[in-house]
């Protein structure tokens, strides 16, 4: 029977980790919080990649948000999303990992051809002002690339931070 692996430290799942496989033990792990921001973090992954300080990164998060806490905290402040606050959070959970390689065995899979961060000027005025964080952010990620927006396959949004 399969037991859930519920640690109850940063120091307890990365020990976890690296026991579910051979070669776990010589990985280095970083665990960051939300606040530092993804996309600078995956900068500096990639940067790390390209000057061979690794061969492999494994990149990603989870967020959950669902629980009696998160949810209470959100209703007393006013930010859960309603029809009078289109700029609240809507309470979920997700996870997303992508392995980042500097050299591949054939041709890659995918190429990000470049990503951005803006802040948005204007968090939580959308009913009296534009809303241009996204758009700055995108016109960041494809600045100098080549690629134009009716190029793009795929859009990745992380939210708006406050």
């Amino acid at each position: 029977v399969a037991r859930a692996f519920q640690p109850s430290s940063l120091d307890e799942l990365e020990k976890g980790l690296r026991s579910l496989r051979r070669g776990l033990d010589r990985a280095t792990f970083r665990f960051c919080s939300s606040t530092e921001g993804a996309v600078s973090l995956l900068q500096t992954a990639c940067s790390e990649l390209s000057t061979g300080d690794w061969q492999a990164v494994l990149f990603g998060g989870v967020d959950s948000m669902v629980d009696v806490v998160s949810c209470t905290m959100l209703a007393r402040e006013g930010r859960c999303a309603t029809d009078s606050n289109s700029h609240g959070v809507i309470p979920g959970e997700a996870a997303a990992y992508v392995l980042l390689q500097s050299k591949t065995q054939g041709a890659p899979l995918t190429k990000i051809a470049g990503f951005g961060h803006a802040s948005e000027p204007h968090s939580g005025q959308a009913a009296e002002k534009q809303m241009g964080g996204l758009v700055a952010a995108i016109q960041a990620s494809l600045a100098g690339k080549g690629v134009s927006p009716t190029r793009m396959d795929c859009l990745s949004w992380n939210g708006i931070k406050r």
